[in-house]
């Protein structure tokens, strides 16, 4: 993400890469356990959800779909809840 705010890359993740990461967020928030992972500082748990977060902020608005790199992130991410 430092190399899209300095300008050395401009690939930036689609908006259907934004919609998978925010559906994938909001469904782990409702997790109980993942939550107290996060809250108990989990570093994996918290390295997700900040992966997730900067996907959402940095997503172009491109109307493009979901990418396969995020696709399976997510598919990962949730096999291992």
């Amino acid at each position: 993400m430092r190399q899209i705010d300095s300008g050395e890359q401009t690939v930036r993740p689609s908006e259907g890469d934004k919609l998978v990461c925010q559906v994938a967020l909001d469904r782990l928030m409702k997790n109980p356990a993942w939550t107290k992972k996060v809250l108990d500082g989990d570093t994996r748990a918290n390295a997700d959800m900040n992966a997730l977060i900067r996907t959402i902020s940095y997503a172009a608005e491109d109307g493009q779909p979901a990418t396969e790199v995020a696709t399976q992130f997510i598919k990962t991410l949730m096999e291992r809840q």
